[in-house]
């Protein structure tokens, strides 16, 4: 297992400094790498793994006229479904991953201070700037892998 772990970390890790040494972000925005680099390096193969299908689900299961709530527990099913697990261990994965600052709440994304907070249930989460950053240096290494 942890040579699993270990090669898709180095894969990803490699892929994202090709990425970055091919856009350029590398030398443009050193910190804005480095702090990415450091992210990946401390995330576990299957927290890379989320983040991968929280993007899936982003692109095959978007429904524009959809509540937060229902797509937020569609979400949970979605990625619980994709490790054969129950939603509870996919919320802890989830709040495990927000201190990473790769993920971030529908409250989070509020501009509006006096937004109603969601206090029932789950929130609908999705992927940070860092995380788009992220996805688009090392995707293409997490698709390859054989996950």
């Amino acid at each position: 297992m942890s040579k699993c772990t270990n090669k898709i970390k180095l894969s990803a890790l490699i892929e994202m400094f090709v990425k970055g040494v091919e856009s350029k972000k590398l030398f443009e925005d050193t910190d804005r790498y480095q702090e990415v680099l450091s992210i990946v390096s401390d995330l576990s193969h299957r927290e890379i793994k989320v983040l991968y299908y929280m993007y899936e689900f982003d692109i095959k299961e978007n429904k524009k006229d959809e509540k937060s709530e229902e797509k937020a527990t569609r979400q949970l099913l979605y990625i619980a479904n994709k490790f054969d697990t129950k939603i509870e261990s996919v919320k802890a994965w989830i709040v495990r991953l927000k201190r990473t600052g790769l993920l971030l709440s529908e409250s989070e994304l509020r501009t509006n201070e006096n937004s109603i907070s969601f206090s029932m249930g789950f929130e609908l989460h999705h992927l940070s700037p860092m995380a788009k950053d992220l996805k688009n240096w090392i995707l293409f290494a997490i698709e390859s892998d054989d996950m």
